[in-house]
């Protein structure tokens, strides 16, 4: 499946199980793969947890409002490339119009 994704303002964060967890939970992995059409300054995404980021500072980062900053940022630039593999969680920051292309099952 192929989309344009025109992200004027920062998207939710997302995770798709991998293989193994969407077969346990009667569901479907979705691995995907975007390409940067365009970019405005300072746009970026979020894709990973930073080491050291458990259950335990997840949940305090978000009873005081800051999960962003659980999450590696990337900058983006037109003509870049990211491969998302299923079970990796990623949020598409403002100012990105993306062409995703995603496992369709």
């Amino acid at each position: 499946m192929i989309k344009l994704l025109d992200a004027q303002d920062k998207l939710s964060l997302q995770v798709h199980p991998p293989a193994g967890k969407a077969a346990e939970l009667g569901g479907d992995p979705k691995t995907e793969m975007w390409f940067f059409l365009e970019t405005q300054k300072d746009a970026g995404i979020f894709a990973g947890l930073k080491k050291g980021v458990g259950k335990k500072e997840f949940e305090s980062a978000l009873a005081e409002g800051k999960v962003a900053e659980c999450f590696h940022r990337l900058p983006t630039e037109a003509g870049q490339a990211m491969f998302l593999p299923s079970g990796r969680v990623h949020a598409i920051g403002a100012g990105n119009v993306i062409l995703e292309i995603q496992q369709r099952v």
